[in-house]
C-alpha cells in the first residue's frame, strides 16, 4: 500500500550496516562487554530514530538487535583480541588486462590480524548465503580477497587473506 510505507528488507540491511560501521569506527580499545553492549544499543536507538520514520519499526528492530546484542559484543572480542579493523567501507579498485576491466568493491570490513594476513568480512542482516549459494553466484567475498592479495586497497597494500566471513 503506497499510503502505508513500510520499512523493506534493503532499508533494514542499510541500517544495520550504518549501526555497525559506527560502533566498530567508535570503539575503544580495552571496552568491556557491558559497556560495549550499552553503546550498541544507543547507537541502534540513535541510528534507528535518524534513519526509520516508523516509530513501531524502531521499536521492533531496537528489540531484535537487544536481543542479538550480548553474542555480537562476544564476536567482536574475539575479533578484537585476533587484529583491528583496517578498511571500513572503503572502495578499492583492480585493474585488470586481458579483458581490460576495472573491478572495485566497497567491503563492509577489512581486519589487519596480529599475524599480517587479513580477514574480510560481509555484514548480512538477513541469512548468509549457503556454500552452494557462494559456489553457484555469491562472490563477493571472494572478489574482495583477490582485490586484497593483489592490493587494490590503499590502506592495506597487498595482504594474503587468512579469512572470509558473515557477520
Amino acid at each position: 500500500d503506497p499510503l502505508l510505507p513500510e520499512p523493506d528488507p534493503r532499508l533494514r540491511g542499510q541500517v544495520l550496516h550504518r549501526i555497525i560501521e559506527r560502533f566498530v569506527r567508535e570503539r575503544p580499545a580495552g571496552e568491556a562487554p557491558g559497556p560495549a553492549e550499552a553503546r550498541l544499543m544507543r547507537i541502534s536507538e540513535e541510528v534507528l530514530g535518524q534513519e526509520i520514520p516508523w516509530p513501531s519499526a524502531q521499536r521492533l528492530w531496537l528489540a531484535r538487535i537487544g536481543r542479538i546484542s550480548a553474542q555480537f559484543i562476544a564476536d567482536e572480542a574475539l575479533r578484537a583480541r585476533e587484529g583491528s579493523p583496517a578498511v571500513i567501507e572503503r572502495k578499492g579498485a583492480l585493474d585488470l588486462r586481458t579483458p581490460a576491466f576495472r573491478l572495485t568493491a566497497t567491503p563492509d570490513r577489512i581486519d589487519l590480524l596480529h599475524d599480517g594476513s587479513v580477514h574480510v568480512l560481509d555484514y548480512k542482516s538477513g541469512r548468509p548465503p549457503t556454500e552452494r549459494q557462494v559456489d553457484a553466484f555469491d562472490k563477493q567475498l571472494l572478489l574482495e580477497a583477490v582485490m586484497v592479495e593483489r592490493g587494490a586497497f590503499p590502506d592495506l597494500g597487498p595482504c594474503a587473506v587468512s579469512r572470509l566471513s558473515y557477520v
